[in-house]
């Protein structure tokens, strides 16, 4: 797609949110700031599409239709996806929520409010899906004082960022008060409720509705699962994460607008009953989380080349270093190898193969594990990835129509790219 065009389906999605903040966020300083924000009167507006996420939602949306329908159908495709990615947005804000709750750092004085809240509003969430009505007042009412000290703007990826879209509003604006502003969590997340249910409202009637449906209810008890369980096998650690990466429904809807909305295919539902389309989208989810817990580097890694990353690594332990010491050391050597381990320890995030090492007193041990870890993943990815393929072939083969399967994939390969880049740098930023 040409970058004009591309531009055009960017700003339609920008407004489309602009449009809906009056339904979604209650009324406020904050409000007015968020609508400001995605605007074409902010002067830095580029950056805040990029830092929300906006740019590469769009961008995967794009990508994922781009030559399956007519370029002339590519507007309503783009318009039908606009409710998930403005739910998208809003989602950012319960995954800072969980930011430094794997792992609680020094001087941490809201770990147990932001754990309090996030267990609250999973629960709130689920509530609000099983009979799909919001009544957000209602549900954050009680939690107010779990709420007041949490800045929104500082517990992020990009705390920096965030404040300088601030500065440039208040430099520009001047309201009376600033506290608003920088304590935002209460209206982004009544957003994040509003626009989740508008999501399943929308897609309920469709033949992919109930799975939508269901996919989002189980994000956020996948959620609350890992926050509530510390000590799980591997297996149910790797279910309750895939369930809670939030790919499947997301995937989900990109198909229903493809092959429901637009251009339906007739026997689809013969690929949901069978089970095909169901496991094919629980496998990209779990494939994407691996991708965004380990990073496509070391996924990727031959027997060879990870037996000597890890030599490396050992040789260079001094006996009183940390295995979180290792790490930051060894990204300044391997960059974006490391670089989705390297944002989950930074944060104190949960990760698949790095979740208790923190804990244990040897960094010989730590690493023995981390790198058993890694092994076990790389395999399950690799295997994952030829079972995902052959359901892909024999979904297109009973539909006779390949899109379906192509979403799915080009979603796949999208992410696979993704996280071969840094988090820090703008191509590897976004995650579903």
């Amino acid at each position: 797609m040409r970058a004009d065009q591309f531009q055009k389906m960017l700003d339609l999605t920008a407004d489309a949110l602009i449009e809906s903040l009056p339904k979604h966020m209650p009324a406020g300083l904050y409000r007015e700031f968020y609508s400001w924000g995605f605007s074409h009167e902010n002067p830095v507006r580029d950056a805040w599409l990029q830092t929300t996420g906006l740019t590469q939602l769009v961008k995967l949306t794009v990508n994922l239709y781009e030559g399956l329908a007519p370029e002339s159908e590519m507007q309503r495709l783009v318009e039908y996806c606009i409710p998930v990615n403005i739910y998208q947005i809003y989602e950012i804000v319960s995954d800072n929520l969980a930011l430094g709750l794997a792992q609680r750092a020094p001087g941490d004085k809201t770990f147990a409010e932001r754990r309090g809240l996030l267990l609250e509003f999973n629960r709130a969430m689920e509530v609000c899906l099983q009979d799909l009505t919001s009544q957000t007042e209602k549900v954050f009412n009680p939690l107010r004082s779990l709420i007041e000290d949490i800045s929104s703007a500082t517990q992020s990826l990009s705390p920096h960022k965030h404040m300088v879209l601030m500065r440039t509003y208040l430099s520009i604006r001047r309201p009376p008060s600033t506290k608003e502003l920088e304590y935002a969590i209460l209206p982004l997340l009544m957003a994040n409720i509003e626009a989740c249910v508008d999501v399943a409202r929308a897609t309920q009637n469709y033949r992919l509705g109930r799975m939508i449906q269901h996919g989002l209810t189980q994000r956020y008890r996948g959620v609350t699962g890992l926050l509530e369980n510390r000590h799980l096998e591997v297996s149910e650690r790797l279910d309750l994460s895939t369930n809670a990466i939030l790919v499947a429904p997301i995937v989900a809807n990109f198909i229903s607008g493809l092959c429901e909305e637009v251009n339906p295919v007739d026997n689809f539902q013969s690929v949901i009953q069978n089970n095909t389309l169901p496991e094919a989208l629980y496998l990209v989810a779990l494939l994407i989380r691996l991708l965004n817990d380990l990073g496509t580097g070391l996924i990727m890694q031959s027997p060879e080349e990870r037996a000597g990353f890890f030599d490396e690594l050992r040789r260079n332990v001094r006996p009183d270093e940390t295995i979180m010491s290792v790490v930051r050391e060894a990204v300044q050597q391997h960059g974006s190898l490391l670089t989705r381990i390297d944002k989950d320890v930074r944060h104190g995030e949960f990760n698949l193969a790095f979740f208790d090492l923190y804990s244990m007193p040897s960094v010989t041990d730590a690493l023995d594990t981390f790198e058993e870890r890694i092994r076990y993943y790389s395999q399950l990815y690799r295997e994952s990835r030829v079972r995902l393929m052959t359901l892909l072939e024999s979904m297109s083969l009973t539909l006779k129509d390949e899109r379906a399967g192509a979403i799915i994939h080009r979603c796949l390969v999208f992410h696979e790219r993704l996280y071969a880049h840094s988090f820090e740098e703008a191509e590897g930023e976004y995650a579903v």
